[in-house]
């Protein structure tokens, strides 16, 4: 089946002939989980990445983690930090400028900061390293980057990182709300994987059971240690990151972040468009993942309880997010991508069906 490289937390292959039909690879060559990172410019320098590193951060995470991570860089490398506040087309612009004279990019921080270097390294050629410090979403080891325009937002297939490192020490420090929105955006899955073979029964899609499978495994685990997950344990942060990389890993087989996003992933993208609510996108997705799963006839009200028991909100109100929006969300958001059959596709729900689905899953 290909190379096989041990991963520390499973088995992953680099490349293999899938039972679907198709190659899948996985450019990830090393992961470290640990309690705390020990060693780190020793494991970059053994990756033969280059001499000339880019710490790619945010200016809070700048404090927390990377300034020391430079410091201790700079006795073997030679090292600039880029400092980006948030994601936006003139810091990915200046990124890409600054980027082509380096060897590598590390990204130290959360989804944005992971979404930059992702980017920024793909357009320069360049391979990066995934530092992140909090576990508020899948994008870790997937090769997708989100981008936001002025009408919609774009899933853009980039590069995984060649490594992650995950400092558990920092990830306990970060706030509950980023550790619970990620444990909402593995929830998802529970209806992205539900649209997904809903496109190859309808519309014979491409479908991997394979890459199924490993999503699913994801989303069992994180949901038997839902405990730890809500308590912050390290056994908690330690399944939780790992299903979020697993889920990555999932994106790059099949090169589509079809497997971890459906009509769930829609209905956030059409808040963050178009709702004044600042809900973090796990939060809004997870939210969105009661409706779906009642509309696709699942265990919504377990999904519910599940939200309930870890502290994750279950009403639009608690979100700030007004009936209206939602209830447009519901209806419109299929527009923005029409290339991805899901149950919102199926059904196109009208308004006063779209308000009945909310009020009976209690999300209005």
């Amino acid at each position: 089946m290909g190379t096989i490289i041990n991963l520390n937390l499973r088995i992953f292959y680099v490349k293999f002939k899938c039972e679907c039909g198709r190659i899948h690879a996985n450019e990830l060559e090393f992961i470290e989980i640990s309690r705390k990172v020990d060693d780190l410019a020793r494991n970059l320098k053994e990756l033969k990445l280059g001499k000339k590193c880019l710490i790619v951060s945010g200016p809070k995470t700048y404090r927390i983690a990377a300034s020391k991570i430079e410091e201790e860089l700079e006795k073997e490398f030679k090292v600039k930090t880029f400092i980006a506040p948030k994601f936006t087309l003139e810091n990915l612009r200046n990124l890409i400028k600054i980027s082509k004279r380096f060897d590598f990019e590390l990204a130290v921080g959360g989804g944005s900061v992971i979404d930059l270097a992702k980017f920024s390294s793909f357009r320069n050629g360049k391979r990066f390293v995934a530092f992140p410090t909090t576990l508020s979403h899948d994008g870790i080891a997937s090769p997708i980057v989100s981008l936001r325009t002025n009408s919609t937002k774009l899933s853009v297939l980039t590069k995984q990182p060649v490594a992650i490192f995950v400092d558990l020490s920092i990830i306990s420090k970060a706030p509950r709300r980023l550790r619970l929105a990620g444990f909402g955006d593995i929830l998802a899955k529970y209806t992205s994987l539900a649209d997904w073979k809903l496109g190859k029964k309808e519309f014979n899609e491409y479908y991997c059971e394979y890459t199924a499978n490993l999503v699913k495994e994801s989303l069992k685990r994180v949901i038997k240690a839902k405990k730890d997950v809500r308590d912050g344990t390290e056994k908690g942060l330690k399944v939780e990151v790992e299903s979020l990389i697993n889920c990555g890993v999932a994106m790059a087989y099949v090169n589509s972040s079809r497997p971890c996003s459906g009509s769930e992933h829609l209905l956030a993208h059409y808040l963050d468009l178009y709702s004044r609510s600042n809900a973090l996108h796990g939060e809004k997705c997870a939210l969105a993942t009661i409706i779906m799963s009642k509309l696709h006839k699942l265990k919504w009200k377990k999904i519910r309880e599940v939200m309930e028991f870890v502290g994750l909100k279950t009403t639009a109100r608690a979100l700030r997010i007004s009936k209206e929006s939602l209830i447009n969300g519901i209806v419109k958001c299929k527009n923005l991508r029409i290339d991805r059959y899901t149950i919102l596709h199926k059904l196109n729900l009208n308004e006063e069906e779209a308000e009945k689905i909310a009020t009976e899953t209690h999300v209005i």
